[in-house]
């Protein structure tokens, strides 16, 4: 009983002394950018094919002209956007590819931590039937004498 006391104290210990490295880690961890499009206002142009004034609502890629009912695109917007995002995407990239590494030198510190004390308790099992079996020998053999 001593024993198993023993050793939920020592894993007590050591699950509070891993408490500060994760507490290390995620000050090390980078910030990840958050991914919002830039709200754009909306906006006035002429249609490219009859010269009528149309009117993009914010946010809008492409809209009707009122006039001859073709379909105009916004292409300064379409453009800015698809640089944004390509911005965005390779610094989330470089951003996750930081904290992979990162967690995994966590997590192979752990792992080494979690087999050290496995080992060590299969050691401490190994050791305390090895000892009881060398008392219940003793006992049967000082009953033998009697």
């Amino acid at each position: 009983m001593l024993l198993a006391s023993l050793g939920f104290i020592l894993w007590m210990i050591v699950l509070i002394s891993l408490t500060h490295p994760s507490k290390s880690l995620r000050m090390k961890l980078p910030v990840v950018p958050v991914l919002e499009g830039q709200t754009r206002g909306s906006e006035v142009s002429n249609c490219q094919a009859c010269g009528g004034g149309i009117e993009y609502d914010a946010g809008d890629f492409a809209c009707l002209c009122s006039y001859c009912n073709v379909e105009n695109f916004r292409v300064r917007f379409a453009r800015r956007e698809r640089m944004h995002t390509e911005r965005q995407a390779a610094q989330m990239q470089s951003v996750l590819f930081g904290a992979v590494e990162i967690i995994e030198d966590y997590i192979g510190t752990l792992f080494f931590v979690l087999i050290i004390l496995a080992g060590a308790s299969l050691l401490l099992t190994i050791f305390y039937a090895i000892k009881n079996q060398q008392v219940s020998r003793l006992c049967y053999d000082r009953s033998d004498e009697g």
